[in-house]
């Protein structure tokens, strides 16, 4: 800690069994500049600064105990500050501009020491609430003041009194800044959804999925709040490129974003080309060694040298049966009497993962043909 400003008399501070017991003597917080003992560090983001006054002897009226964000250690500094007044009463106060008159709110009524305070910085609006207990909060006031991002943040003592020592005792004392970037991002693709996956953040509470068509971004939330670190992005286009941040978030606030990964969703038909041993650009029309095409056989889930469809004949008109394995693809059962001419009689028949039987609806004489036409969706 340090004294800043001209305070008459040395303060101190130590630390002992998680408490702080500060001194200080100076001038009020006020004007265009004060004279006070601050225990801070520096910091570059928004936070939560949060303390509990376990007692304080200041005599002046105009004497505080409190928590500080200000922008450097000179007297005439930006600031804001929430802080106790001797009757035990509560305020917030700050100075927008360096060097020139600051503000305050009004004084809360005296409810005495134990007081929790705290202290919310949100870029540049700042929030002072107090509590009895450190559970139930109540709001005290907010203020915007342009404090630059690189500040200091921490704990604030003065007597008012150039010749006279005030004593504080805060314990509790943190300082909660939003969390780092999550790192270990990673992202699996399969037929129209990503996987995500991240390594958790220490001080985190919740996570944001964040997805842009480009790697430049910008990056729009598809997912808010989530408890786990992963999650999996459904109702993907087949053959498009997604890019995906992570943040990381707590009650100070959101974290960066972290490096951007991408995944290409594959279609099924790929991924099952892939599966197969195959490579993934290998056309639909490549015939297997059975002289069956990839894309038959896929729609049909056929194995090596099976039968692709079964021909039969009921009460004189053919009938076709095949299996109809694939969501994604057209099965279009055609017609026709000179293997010239073909017409559709019948487009998706049955259901999915079923056996399928179509019935022609021309008697088979003296010529009748029937045959199964598969296309990708």
């Amino acid at each position: 800690g340090q004294d800043i400003g001209t305070v008459g008399l040395a303060g101190t501070e130590s630390f002992n069994a998680g408490s702080f017991t500060v001194t200080g003597a100076g001038t009020l917080i006020g004007g265009t500049s004060e004279a006070i003992r601050f225990v801070g560090r520096p910091f570059t983001s928004d936070g939560i600064l949060t303390a509990r006054i376990v007692s304080f002897n200041g005599v002046n009226s105009s004497a505080r105990a409190g928590l500080m964000f200000r922008e450097s250690l000179n007297g005439g500094s930006r600031h804001a500050v929430v802080a106790l007044t001797p009757s035990g009463g509560a305020v917030l106060q700050w100075r927008k501009n360096g060097g020139q008159a600051s503000g305050s709110s009004s004084i809360t009524a005296g409810q005495g020491t134990p007081r929790w305070l705290r202290l919310t910085r949100r870029g540049t609006l700042f929030t002072a609430e107090s509590s009895a207990n450190g559970t139930q909060w109540s709001s005290l006031a907010s203020v915007d003041a342009p404090l630059a991002s690189a500040s200091n943040a921490g704990l604030v003592v003065t007597s008012a009194d150039p010749a006279a020592l005030a004593t504080a005792v805060f314990d509790n004392v943190s300082f909660l800044v939003p969390p780092v970037a999550p790192v270990g991002v990673s992202c699996a693709t399969s037929a129209t959804q990503a996987a995500l996956s991240w390594a958790p953040v220490p001080t985190a509470t919740t996570y944001n999925v964040k997805r842009s068509d480009l790697a430049t971004g910008p990056f729009v939330a598809v997912a808010t709040g989530l408890t786990s670190t992963t999650y999996t992005h459904t109702g993907l286009t087949s053959g498009a490129t997604y890019y995906y941040v992570i943040t990381a978030t707590n009650a100070a606030g959101e974290s960066p974003a972290s490096e951007s990964v991408s995944g290409t969703i594959q279609s099924a038909f790929v991924l099952w080309k892939i599966s197969q041993g195959m490579a993934a650009d290998l056309p639909a029309t490549t015939l297997r060694s059975d002289g069956v095409s990839i894309l038959l056989a896929y729609a049909l889930n056929l194995p090596l040298n099976a039968q692709p469809v079964v021909n039969g004949i009921n009460s004189g008109l053919l009938t076709l049966t095949f299996m109809r394995a694939r969501a994604d693809v057209i099965y279009t059962v055609q017609a026709s009497s000179d293997l010239v001419g073909w017409t559709p009689l019948a487009i998706d028949p049955g259901s999915v993962g079923s056996n399928v039987t179509v019935t022609d609806t021309v008697p088979a004489n003296p010529k009748r043909f029937l045959r199964l036409h598969v296309a990708l969706r």
